[in-house]
Formats: structure tokens, C-alpha cells, sequence
């Protein structure tokens, strides 16, 4: 029962932050680094996602956990790294931007990601018979559309006109009530085509975010910004076994180090590939080196819909939380060792750019 509460406690700390994140998201934004976040961001995800599904398929894991794997990995942490980047004023360098970019498109790719996994949850079924696969192929991308038609109406047509009379009346508290129900009201609908509360609040934030009435709701939620992280990794903190950490430590530093290093240069190769400089790259590479808050979500939905064990489970949480916290060291280390690199000849001429 205890466990359960917490898990509660998590899955609420999920929905207020990806509401949050939503609700900062401008498609403005997206457009100004289109060939950053799509390109970049492709790659990136790709690359991450081919070495993992293929090191979990090497590991021996079924393929639908391999797959679920290449999800968990490729995903990195928006709400960690901005908040770096901000506080070091490199939001507006070329690493930053190209990091900006890069988490941009991957919040996007969580939403196909955390559908797909009522798909995963049935290849084993598909396997011994062939013939379902296009029949949940199919229900899979028209629950998709239906959920993209819902969306568009009510942002473009619904939810503005109620915040328009919500702000004609003046009143703060009102407009923020609006903007709460409207976090939990469309999660909630959403959850009836079967996907997570926690996408559904992201997607309440996206269709805040692209009315008039965006900034205002944004000066009224996101001071709880840092509330709802906190929440979020508290919760999530204490779904992790500590026995289980101890009984298995060798294997969890080995697989640590082997997200870290594999993330960081697979970043790094996005930005390389488009013909940036060196140490773009390996700065991008560094701030991306850990696991996402969406991969949370996405591995929460595995488990539940019984892909991955309970093992797997307390082994992803372990790893991906202990690469969130040690972000800020890994990027203060790595930057001077960069540095150091780029210095040398050979290396400078890397991407046609200079150090």
C-alpha cells in the first residue's frame, strides 16, 4: 500500500511538471531552430536509440524491452538541462541553442514513444500471430489522430475563447483555477484513449501555450516550476529499493558509466554531423549525457503494462536518477577536458570549424 501512495505521489509530480514544460514550449521557438531540433534532434535520438536497442538485444532482453530501452536512453532531461544552461548564461550559445534544439524534438518524439507501448506490450501476442500486428498498427494511429483532432479544436477554438472570458473578469485566482482544470481536465480525457495522464498534462501546456493568454498563465504557474521538479524527483526517489542498489552495485556503477559516456558521445556525433564545431559538440554531448523525466513516464508505462520486470524496473530508476544528479559535475569536469582537446591541432580542424 505504502508503495502504491508513493507511486501516486510520483505520477502527480510527473503531471505538474510535463504540464510546466508544456506550458514553456513555443512553437516560435521550435520554428526559429527548425534545423537544429529536427535534424539534430533525429540523429541524436536515433543514434541513441540503435545503440541501445541493440546493446539491450545483445544483453539478451526480448525485443520489445531492447525497443523500450532505446526509448528510456535516448531521451534527456529538459527541465535539468535548461536550468544548467540558465544559470551558467549559456542559454543563447551555440551549445545551448544546439541542446535547446536537440530536448525540443525529444519532447515531441515522447508522445509517439509513451503510445507505442500498448504495441510493445502486445509483440509477443503478434509474434505466435501475425495477422493482429496490423490491427493494433491500425487502432494505434487512429487513437493517435483522434487524440491530434481533440487537441487542435480545443486549442484553437475552445480554450482560447474560455481564457478570454476567464481574463475579461480580472480575476487572478479565477484564471488560475482555469488554468489548473484545464492541466488535469484534458489529462484526464486524453487518459481515455489509453495514453498517460502525465502526456495528457504535457499536451494541456502545448494548448495553453499557443493562445494570447500563454505569458499570463506562465507568470502564474511556472513559479511553482521548481516545486514540481523537486516533487517529481523526491517521488520518484522513493520508488528506488535501496537493497536493491546494494545487492547490485558493481552492475549498476558498470551501467552508469556506460549511459553516461555512450550519451555524451552520441550527442556529441549529432552536432559534428552537421558540420559544427568541436567543441559545440562536445559541450552539447555533455549537457545530454543523462536520462529524461519523459523516460520516467515511458518506463512506468512499460512496467505497468508488464514489458519490463519489476528488476529491469528498479534498475533503470537507479541509473537514470543517479545520471540526473551527477549532470552538473559531469558537465563541470568535462568542460575544462574539452577544452584541453579542442587545443590541439588535429582536433581543431574537426567539422570544419575551430575550437
Amino acid at each position: 500500500k505504502g508503495q502504491d501512495q508513493v507511486a501516486n505521489l510520483a505520477e502527480l509530480g510527473i503531471i505538474l511538471l510535463l504540464f510546466t514544460i508544456g506550458l514553456e514550449f513555443s512553437f516560435k521557438d521550435l520554428w526559429r531552430i527548425r534545423v537544429i531540433a529536427i535534424a539534430g534532434g533525429a540523429l541524436q535520438v536515433g543514434l541513441s536509440f540503435a545503440f541501445f536497442c541493440g546493446l539491450a538485444l545483445f544483453m539478451g532482453l526480448a525485443l520489445n524491452e531492447a525497443i523500450l530501452m532505446g526509448f528510456l536512453f535516448s531521451l534527456s532531461s529538459t527541465a535539468i538541462v535548461l536550468k544548467i544552461l540558465h544559470q551558467k548564461g549559456e542559454m543563447d550559445s551555440p551549445h545551448g541553442s544546439f541542446a535547446l534544439g536537440i530536448l525540443i524534438f525529444q519532447d515531441l518524439m515522447a508522445i509517439p514513444m509513451i503510445m507505442a507501448i500498448p504495441f510493445l506490450a502486445s509483440i509477443p501476442q503478434l509474434a505466435t500471430n501475425p495477422l493482429l500486428s496490423g490491427d493494433a498498427l491500425i487502432r494505434l494511429v487512429v487513437s493517435d489522430l483522434i487524440i491530434v483532432l481533440i487537441l487542435v479544436t480545443f486549442g484553437k477554438w475552445v480554450i482560447p475563447r474560455i481564457m478570454y472570458e476567464i481574463a475579461r473578469t480580472r480575476n487572478q485566482e479565477l484564471f488560475l483555477l482555469v488554468v489548473i482544470l484545464t492541466c488535469f481536465g484534458v489529462a484526464w480525457l486524453v487518459s481515455f484513449t489509453g495514453v498517460s495522464l502525465a502526456i495528457g498534462a504535457l499536451l494541456a501546456g502545448l494548448i495553453i501555450s499557443g493562445s494570447e493568454y500563454s505569458h499570463q498563465a506562465a507568470s502564474l504557474v511556472l513559479p511553482f516550476r521548481d516545486i514540481f521538479t523537486s516533487f517529481f524527483f523526491i517521488s520518484v526517489g522513493m520508488l528506488v529499493d535501496v537493497r536493491f542498489l546494494v545487492g547490485n552495485i558493481w552492475l549498476v556503477a558498470f551501467l552508469i558509466i556506460i549511459a553516461i559516456v555512450a550519451k555524451a558521445l552520441l550527442a556529441t556525433a549529432a552536432p559534428l554531423a552537421l558540420g559544427y564545431p568541436l567543441r559545440t559538440a562536445a559541450m552539447t554531448g555533455l549537457a545530454l549525457a543523462q536520462v529524461g523525466e519523459f523516460s520516467f513516464i515511458i518506463a512506468q508505462s512499460g512496467f505497468n503494462f508488464g514489458i519490463i520486470p519489476a528488476e529491469t524496473y528498479q534498475m533503470f530508476l537507479i541509473v537514470a536518477l543517479i545520471t540526473m544528479a551527477v549532470t552538473p559535475f559531469v558537465i563541470s569536469i568535462g568542460q575544462p577536458g574539452t577544452e584541453r582537446i579542442c587545443k590541439l591541432p588535429a582536433m581543431a580542424r574537426v567539422a570544419r570549424g575551430t575550437c
